[in-house]
């Protein structure tokens, strides 16, 4: 159990506004982000963010157990955001409602979706295996309209012992085309459809809208195409238990240049992609390793005097950290808010205590590195997913987020969505969400837990 002591001293809570101002723009804000978040649904670019403000007694404000998501949904507004993007979809012949998450336990969603399906809209999901007997199961059992097909529902990903494999199922994506006038509605987050994802966890959403037939919508027409593909190859119409990755990664491939889109093998599409429409999707399996040089890529190219600052729960890539390292040693401030799990050795994933001692705390690496207190108990997590990069070639600003970790697994091995954008719309957003992150953030030895009394032999008896 956490046992932490956070009591902010006056200066040390000086220090942490002066890091705010040295490590986000100027036009970051600090207060909290309500439910009347500013929303344009028909926006290009938009973003929204989870508010984890929560009072217990002993506890900073960051830390929330499950009594408080009824109100940090509200709070949110995420929840509202989202069923409103599904009524898009208004004509059942023509609209078409994709998602595809790790977990999907929200009830206020899977009613939106239901009532869609029953009303005979066509709804597709894609979902981690480990979901096959929970909530997204009973899309397809109790939503059906009247053709008795159209809502589907897929389990991909791998877990055995025999030989060891650990492939998860991790996009965060959600497709709304109206079929009608009206661009494509594409989000993606790093939160999941659950009931914390859209309350108590840290996490966002990104929400596009663009063209039926642009870059963005056709990319990720053909990642649907590739997972329906992964997990029924000879396209039977009935999935197979384990899904394909090596299929999923060449019909994806092949996919996307017959769709004539931006995409080719290596980095340098991205350019293209960026000057024509302002953001790159990026897609694991990787095994051609892209989605990492990307990111290191854009990363080398921040100058001297830039800023690089954002989030991120699971931090275990060697290549990236180096990137980073170099990138304070070349002049550049870098700051990163992490879970506090990295900490008290409360973390999922094994390991990330000792990468974060050996490549990401200050004393090694130049870093700023602070972390959000939570609720391990109740699996609340810091679930952010992004980095901003400032003064990319001395003028530009560009941000690299989506579903995945800074893992090997994320990045390489499981079905994941990234992206690396420049919008100054997006930018901005970006940069306050860090705003609202770093002043609520705590330093390692704030978050390190205080250490148990010994037990004191009671005097004249022994022990």
């Amino acid at each position: 159990m956490k046992r932490h002591a956070f009591t902010l001293l006056p200066a040390a809570a000086s220090l942490a506004l002066a890091l705010v101002a040295c490590a986000a723009p100027a036009t970051t804000t600090d207060g909290p982000a309500t439910g009347a978040q500013e929303q344009n649904e028909d926006a290009p670019f938009d973003l929204m963010h989870t508010v984890p403000e929560c009072h217990h007694d002993g506890h900073p404000t960051t830390w929330c157990d499950h009594t408080d998501v009824p109100a940090l949904a509200q709070a949110s507004g995420m929840e509202a955001r989202i069923n409103a993007i599904i009524d898009r979809a208004v004509d059942p012949a023509k609209s078409k409602i994709v998602i595809a998450y790790f977990s999907f336990s929200d009830k206020s969603v899977f009613n939106k979706l239901c009532d869609k399906g029953k009303a005979g809209f066509s709804v597709e999901g894609f979902f981690d295996q480990s979901y096959r007997t929970q909530l997204p199961a009973q899309l397809p059992t109790q939503c059906q309209g009247p053709s008795g097909n159209n809502v589907k529902v897929h389990f991909l990903g791998q877990l055995s012992d025999s030989p060891y494999i650990w492939r998860l199922h991790h996009n965060k994506f959600l497709i709304v085309d109206s079929g009608d006038e009206r661009p494509v509605s594409v989000n993606f987050s790093s939160g999941n459809l659950s009931s914390y994802g859209v309350s108590a966890h840290f996490d966002h959403w990104a929400l596009l809208t663009s063209a039926r037939t642009s870059n963005v919508v056709k990319m990720h027409d053909c990642v649907i195409e590739a997972l329906r593909k992964a997990i029924d190859p000879q396209g039977t119409g009935t999935d197979q238990m384990i899904d394909d990755p090596n299929v999923y990664r060449q019909s994806l491939d092949a996919c996307l240049t017959a769709q004539g889109t931006f995409f080719a093998p290596g980095t340098a599409w991205v350019e293209n992609a960026i000057t024509k429409e302002n953001i790159a999707p990026l897609f694991s399996p990787d095994p051609a390793g892209a989605n990492a040089a990307i990111l290191i890529e854009n990363i080398d190219r921040v100058q001297a005097g830039g800023k690089i600052y954002g989030a991120m729960q699971h931090f275990l890539h060697y290549g990236i950290a180096e990137a980073l390292r170099n990138a304070v040693s070349r002049g550049v401030a870098v700051s990163l808010v992490m879970d506090d799990d990295v900490i008290t050795g409360e973390s999922e994933v094994p390991g990330v205590r000792g990468f974060y001692d050996a490549y990401l705390k200050e004393s090694v690496s130049g870093m700023k590195v602070q972390f959000l207190v939570t609720n391990a108990k109740e699996f609340q997590l810091m679930h952010n997913k992004f980095l901003v990069m400032e003064n990319v070639d001395g003028n530009k600003t560009r941000v690299f987020s989506g579903a995945g970790h800074f893992t090997d697994a994320g990045l390489h091995d499981n079905y994941e969505n990234f992206y690396l954008s420049q919008n100054d719309t997006l930018s901005k957003k970006y940069a306050d969400l860090f705003g609202y992150l770093w002043p609520r953030s705590v330093t390692e030895q704030q978050a390190t837990p205080a250490p148990t009394p010994p037990v004191q032999p009671v005097q004249g008896v022994s022990p």
